[in-house]
């Protein structure tokens, strides 16, 4: 299996975004798909928007089809929810943990924090994933370039 660790403030939107609330921009989901695409990876979404599954607010499904209705057409497999404030070493241990589930799995983590473990592509959070990300995440999920 194949897994995109994935948050959405400052990975799929720039932080300066959230004044007007929370929103998916482009390029940056274009850039998403295109992962997904070369990888056929699946997403776990680490991302406080992950609160809005674990409420009840919405299913993975519903969040997949919210991701859809942005052009990424991808499966969100799982979901992990840090309660409180964001703290990228939990973020870090409950991504580990995950891993701990599926030995051997390809996976690349795409967020703005600190996240300790190989395979992290650190997002600028003012601008959100970008162009060289995608080679370097298709490269890491074990698809060469084209």
């Amino acid at each position: 299996m194949k897994f995109v660790f994935l948050d959405i403030d400052g990975v799929l939107n720039n932080h300066p975004c959230w004044p007007s609330g929370p929103e998916l921009m482009q390029p940056q989901c274009r850039y998403l798909q295109e992962i997904i695409v070369r990888t056929a990876a699946k997403i776990i979404l680490t991302s406080s928007w992950a609160r809005w599954i674990e409420d009840g607010s919405m299913t993975r499904v519903g969040f997949s089809r919210l991701l859809h209705t942005h052009g990424i057409k991808a499966e969100v497999f799982a979901h992990i929810v840090v309660p409180g404030p964001v703290d990228p070493g939990e973020r870090t241990t409950n991504i580990r943990q995950c891993l701990a589930y599926y030995p051997g799995c390809a996976y690349v983590v795409l967020d703005d924090l600190p996240i300790s473990l190989p395979n992290c592509i650190r997002t600028d959070g003012r601008r959100g994933l970008e162009r060289q990300h995608v080679n370097e995440a298709c490269t890491l999920l074990g698809v060469s370039s084209p």
